[in-house]
């Protein structure tokens, strides 16, 4: 059997009803599943109990709540009183809430009992094909009290409030905010992949604004701190490269396949392989130096090894005026150089011609190039 809640009172048309014996009886006619006593839980959770009342019209208060119990009352009995500031005042940094005097506390609980209605109220009356659900911040977070109070709605359909858009109300010492505002995202999330997602799309967001108000961002000392992401640029180089060699060196198939090495885990993987292993060539998102880098003439040589080829390339970016690096030979296995003209009085089309006629011409006679 169902008896009364220690903990909360069902208000509903000015009467108060035992909540679970309310929910058990919904859950009876929507589901035909029986509940039993046993199988609540305490808590405000979107997919608990209180949750379940909320969705079906009722409004949970806790026990002995001084709110109005006029039948179909739902309204804040008072609004935010000065009192309600007073108190948040009193205490500009957190506490332990078993110092606050006990008048202070039921001052806190008050106001957080204000906003839960106020949220109640919201999930109501707001006029959205979109479900919401309710929330009200808890008056003691991690056993002390906190500086401000809010509550707000969210979408039913998110997993959780912080990644759902939310229209809230805040409550500080000093004034009230009032409007729509967007989750942390990270707050209860412990998927790692997830979290780093979460952190992506929020820096994303707030530099959207940026573009949105025109504000933009430099790598120079300034009096404000911003955030900024990383574009990696050496992958769509090589990707780009890739295309066009591939779009202009005609007779011959340019892809990127790597392949592991024997029975190990070791895989090798440049950047262009020619006709499944008859050339090999590494792109080094770079401007060529005067001379050759030793660990990138390494890396072309073990390519070509593991691809069982003497031909052997480093695709980079030369200025204007710079000479092409001579041919270094390790043993059987040439490694050339194969420049994009890094030419400002060239256009795009015209380095990428370029550099296809400079690769088309090493494949037909490698050692010639």
């Amino acid at each position: 059997a169902f008896g009364p809640s220690v903990t909360y009172d069902l208000l509903y048309e000015g009467n108060r009803y035992p909540p679970k014996a309310v929910v058990g009886i919904a859950a009876k006619l929507a589901t035909d599943v029986e509940l039993k006593p046993s199988e609540f839980h305490a808590g405000e959770s979107a997919n608990q109990a209180n949750g379940l009342l909320r969705r079906l019209g009722f409004s949970v208060v806790g026990k002995g709540s001084q709110r109005s119990l006029q039948s179909g009352s739902d309204s804040i009995q008072g609004g935010f009183q000065p009192e309600d500031f007073d108190v948040l005042a009193r205490y500009p940094k957190s506490v332990n809430w078993a110092t606050i005097p006990e008048e202070d506390r039921n001052l806190l609980k008050g106001l957080r009992e204000k906003l839960k209605q106020f949220a109640v109220t919201m999930q109501r009356e707001l006029q959205l094909t979109t479900p919401l659900e309710a929330f009200a911040s808890h008056p003691t977070p991690s056993g002390r009290n906190a500086q401000h109070y809010w509550s707000c709605v969210f979408p039913a359909a998110a997993e959780e409030k912080s990644f759902g858009l939310q229209v809230g109300v805040i409550v500080k010492a000093k004034d009230v905010e009032f409007g729509l505002f967007v989750g942390s995202g990270a707050a209860q999330k412990q998927d790692k992949d997830a979290l780093h997602k979460t952190h992506h799309y929020r820096d994303a967001y707030i530099l959207a604004q940026h573009v949105i108000r025109s504000s933009g961002r430099y790598l120079s000392h300034g009096t404000e701190a911003s955030w900024a992401f990383l574009i990696r640029t050496p992958e769509m180089v090589e990707k780009g490269l890739l295309a066009v060699l591939g779009a202009r060196c005609e007779g011959w198939k340019i892809d990127k396949k790597g392949i592991q090495l024997g029975t190990t885990s070791m895989t090798l993987n440049p950047d262009i392989v020619v006709d499944g292993g008859y050339a090999v060539a590494d792109v080094k998102y770079k401007l060529a130096g005067e001379d050759w880098n030793r660990s990138d003439l390494y890396q072309a040589v073990a390519f070509a090894a593991g691809y069982g080829t003497s031909h052997a390339a480093i695709v980079d970016f030369r200025e204007a005026g710079r000479p092409s690096l001579p041919t270094v030979p390790f043993g059987d296995t040439e490694v050339v150089q194969l420049s994009w003209p890094a030419d400002g009085a060239l256009d795009a089309d015209q380095a990428a011609s370029s550099l296809a006629n400079s690769f088309s011409t090493w494949l037909s006679n490698p050692r010639a190039a």
